[in-house]
């Protein structure tokens, strides 16, 4: 390794990706084969924590994340000069010494919880975390729930919103077809499903450390560096609290609550008759070939990290099904919190709120809803049936980070302010954007509109209005077609002016990032397998949902979602998966400078242009 140049330059970069992805296929079918308990599977683990190549992938991990600019107790972030020296920092030698920094904890405000608790490690701590996750990701995958979604490669929170959404959607019940009548159930008149919404009380500070120590898998002679993540303090002023956090954490928190889903489902598939559902037919005068109705006893369990939810169509389960769970966590030295865990009938009306999306049962009778109110014929009117939108908390996070992003940033110009305001925008957007968003996302973009005309009257008070429309408002047509797009252009003069001198940039519109799709379209089809072992299937799904979710306005798409389908979901340099979309490892490589390009490039000429890892970008331009 060269002093002051990061390592591995160039397209052996790439193979370094390629091979620890390869280990850790091997350490993935050696531990579905001999289970994580074998002692040759430690070995192989160790092994893998100390190579030189999983050492820089670490870092590399690290580097492209939001967490490498954020200090911890000690200060310091994450810069380019400093890769190489934090490799040679975490070799074997001070692993078999390891001794955990304080945590910082840093205050975060939210106007419908209040202040929230962040803790952050240092980062030499987080390199840690994130090299010891390269080896015990692939060993606890074979084991880990079906539908257990959260920090899981392979999985995301969509599939999990697609889940729920399939299960609890009401207009998917048919009665059946008798004398050439198609009878719909109206779950009015009887309740068809009940839901437990579970909700832990305080994982992290309750769990039993005694528990984790003696059975989650770390590699050979390193139970030392696991202790000290369970020990580490969290420092505040003239004292300090044990309390675990960390990159690592989501990890042991799906092992600690993996095999719930079979405790919960497992002996629930036998076939009974269903009484009241007989009485509800009887009473409406439906005929059947057979004097009672039949149904099969189903249980399902979705879980995201800590946060899961049960589904049940038999009351008589409920009390039961929720006792296992209170057992189950009970060995683990957690217990679920009164206050926040509900167990209620899916009826209409109800309300299902899960990883930051509200569940509504709309009846199909009513003639309007302040959710699903839409404008035909001149009458309002709702389609009845199960409709997913944002939680309100949610929204007004955003509206307080963009103020803030805006009230605080007063001095940089409108360009810069529209990089600064399009990626928070283009996370939240492709989060919520899944069911029943369009109206919310419109209500958005309006205020968003508002607080850019707001910005740019404090910012230029002394200008008039019209210069001010004619300059950020309609100064250059807009891609979309739109009159009142608030954009900037590129006006800094340097030796870059020529390079920049026709890039523009426009505030993301919401309504027009993805198209409006139903939710149980999210719904992983099949069972994906262990995308350690053939990631294909994960592949294929990312790329059916994206050809869903591509919304075309006057012929031109999304940037990001035209490029993924264009390439078919693999990037160009190491032709591997690109991933889900909404993840943040994804960059958009020119494939020739700016200024040679004849035509106008910095708006939707994608022909020179393609999507790839962020790694494969540096491989690109070493």
């Amino acid at each position: 390794m060269n002093e002051g140049r990061w390592p591995m330059l160039g397209k052996r970069f790439t193979a370094i990706h390629q091979l620890v992805k390869n280990q850790q296929r091997i350490l993935s079918l050696l531990a579905a084969s001999l289970g994580f308990g074998n002692p040759l599977l430690r070995d192989c683990m160790l092994e893998i924590c100390t190579q030189l190549t999983s050492r820089i992938i670490a870092v590399d991990n690290l580097y492209y994340t939001s967490r490498s600019r954020t200090p911890g107790v000690n200060g310091k972030i994450l810069e380019a000069s400093s890769r190489i020296g934090l490799v040679r920092r975490i070799s074997w030698i001070n692993l078999k010494n390891y001794k955990s920094s304080p945590v910082r904890h840093v205050f975060i405000f939210e106007p419908q919880n209040g202040e929230r608790l962040l803790r952050i490690p240092t980062i030499f701590d987080r390199t840690v975390q994130h090299l010891f996750k390269l080896a015990i990701e692939p060993v606890t995958e074979p084991f880990a729930d079906k539908y257990s979604f959260g920090s899981r490669r392979g999985k995301c929170a969509h599939m999990a919103v697609g889940e729920i959404a399939y299960i609890l959607d009401t207009r998917r019940q048919r009665v059946g077809k008798v004398s050439n009548n198609k009878m719909e159930q109206n779950s009015k008149n009887f309740v068809s499903k009940w839901v437990i919404d579970a909700n832990i009380k305080g994982f992290f500070g309750r769990i039993f450390h005694r528990w984790i120590l003696e059975n989650f898998p770390m590699p050979s002679s390193t139970e030392i560096v696991l202790e000290e993540w369970l020990k580490s303090p969290i420092e505040y002023p003239g004292e300090l609290e044990v309390s675990f956090r960390g990159v690592i954490s989501p990890l042991i928190a799906n092992f600690a609550l993996d095999g719930l889903e079979n405790r919960i489902t497992s002996g629930h598939r036998t076939t009974m008759t269903d009484p009241k559902r007989t009485e509800w037919t009887q009473k409406k005068g439906h005929r059947y070939l057979f004097n009672q109705t039949r149904k099969t006893e189903s249980v399902r369990l979705i879980r995201y990290a800590d946060d899961f939810v049960i589904i049940t169509n038999d009351e008589t389960l409920v009390e039961r099904l929720f006792e296992k769970a209170k057992s189950f966590l009970a060995e683990r030295g957690l217990q679920l919190s009164s206050e926040k865990t509900r167990i209620f009938p899916w009826k209409i009306g109800e309300r299902l709120n899960f990883i930051g999306f509200i569940f509504h049962n709309i009846d199909r009778a009513r003639s309007h809803s302040q959710v699903t109110s839409l404008w035909k014929v001149q009458k309002n009117f709702t389609r009845g049936g199960l409709y997913v939108y944002p939680n309100p908390d949610r929204i007004m996070s955003l509206k307080w980070k963009i103020k803030n992003v805006f009230s605080e940033n007063i001095g940089l110009s409108p360009y810069q302010m529209i990089k600064l305001v399009n990626p928070i925008l283009h996370g939240w957007g492709n989060y919520f954007g899944i069911g029943n968003f369009l109206r919310t996302f419109s209500l958005l973009d309006h205020w968003i509109w508002h607080r850019s005309w707001r910005y740019l009257h404090r910012k230029f008070s002394k200008t008039p209005r019209p210069r001010l429309v004619s300059r950020f408002y309609q100064g250059v047509p807009s891609p979309r077609g739109r009159l009142w797009d608030f954009h900037a252009t590129w006006t800094k003069p340097s030796v870059d002016a020529k390079r920049h001198c026709a890039d523009v940039v426009w505030i993301t519109l919401l309504a027009s990032m993805v198209k409006e799709v139903p939710a149980h379209m999210f719904r992983g089809s099949r069972d994906l397998g262990n995308p350690f072992v053939d990631p294909t299937p994960f592949d294929e799904w990312n790329l059916r949902i994206q050809s869903y979710r591509e919304i075309l306005v006057d012929g031109k798409g999304n940037e990001f979602s035209r490029l993924f389908i264009r390439q078919k979901g693999i990037c160009p340099v190491c032709n591997q998966g690109l991933g889900y979309l909404t993840s943040s490892n994804l960059e958009i490589h020119n494939l020739r400078p700016f200024y040679k390009n004849p035509e106008v490039p910095g708006n939707d000429n994608l022909l020179h242009k393609s999507l790839v890892h962020s790694w494969c970008l540096v491989t690109e331009h070493a």
